[in-house]
């Protein structure tokens, strides 16, 4: 079915300008909008999606989700999403710490064999790309979202996650494996982003209508966003900037940041 938009329109007719002895023509302006509007570039999800993985790791990632996780055909993205952030956090549960610098050359599923054989350890960095790619391998959209910065010369703390467009909501929401995070929701069943979580936090928003959904002792439980708010006011400060990573693989990966740079949001230039 075709999606509906409601955007509302307020129009000033020339006449109105005429008789205050003003030339202007008449003026369409849009007060409110469900959807955006600028001149700028849209990308597709597409730009996201698994073709950056190694297809034969895809179709490991595929069976041992299925295996072990439980994830079907039939299951929706939620569902899909929940069921990865039970299973993941199990799997990976002792294996948190420092990572080596050999960790960045191992790929998704290397680095996942790596954790369970306890040959290496993980940070929220390596949290997010596992997570990023099990998802991806489950037909998931998914993206690595980094925030940090610096303010006057300091960095200020930095932490790494997942955001996964889910299409049965039509919009990206935020995953924290690290946090054990499946994903924030609103009491009335709007999903939460990054950017959603750190636009609040710094206005002052006390999130009393929003829950995370945590993936815990292998279910999942609603608690209120109050239980990890401290930890996320900590790290989404005004003069820190949501990263959204953009994928590239091949020969080039080096010069990444020179072909494809990474999208950036921020209050600050």
């Amino acid at each position: 079915a075709p999606l509906s938009y409601s955007i509302k329109i307020n129009y000033v007719p020339a006449e109105t300008y005429k008789k205050a002895g003003n030339i202007s023509r008449g003026v369409y302006d849009i007060v409110s909008s469900d959807i955006e509007f600028d001149n700028f570039k849209r990308y597709p999800l597409s730009i996201f999606t698994a073709r950056y993985y190694d297809e034969t790791e895809l179709s490991t990632a595929r069976g041992i989700l299925a295996k072990e996780a439980g994830i079907s055909p039939e299951d929706g993205e939620t569902r899909k999403v929940e069921k990865i952030s039970v299973w993941l956090l199990k799997k990976l549960d002792g294996a948190q710490g420092i990572p080596s610098s050999a960790a960045k050359k191992l790929s998704p599923l290397e680095l996942y064999n790596a954790a369970l054989s306890g040959r290496e350890k993980l940070w929220c960095e390596n949290n997010a790309e596992l997570f990023t790619f099990f998802a991806a391998s489950a037909g998931i959209t998914a993206r690595k979202v980094g925030i940090g910065g610096e303010f006057k010369g300091l960095s200020l703390s930095g932490h790494a996650f997942t955001e996964t467009f889910i299409n049965e909501k039509k919009r990206w929401i935020m995953n924290d494996i690290s946090k054990g995070v499946a994903y924030f929701q609103t009491t009335d069943g709007n999903f939460l982003s990054a950017a959603d979580i750190f636009n609040g936090i710094n206005s002052n928003c006390d999130f009393r209508d929003a829950k995370v959904c945590l993936a815990a002792d292998g279910e999942i439980r609603l608690d209120d966003f109050s239980t990890l708010s401290g930890s996320y006011r900590y790290y989404f400060r005004p003069y820190s900037t949501l990263t959204y990573r953009l994928p590239y693989r091949g020969c080039l990966k080096k010069y990444k940041h020179f072909f494809r740079p990474d999208w950036a949001y921020s209050f600050f230039p």
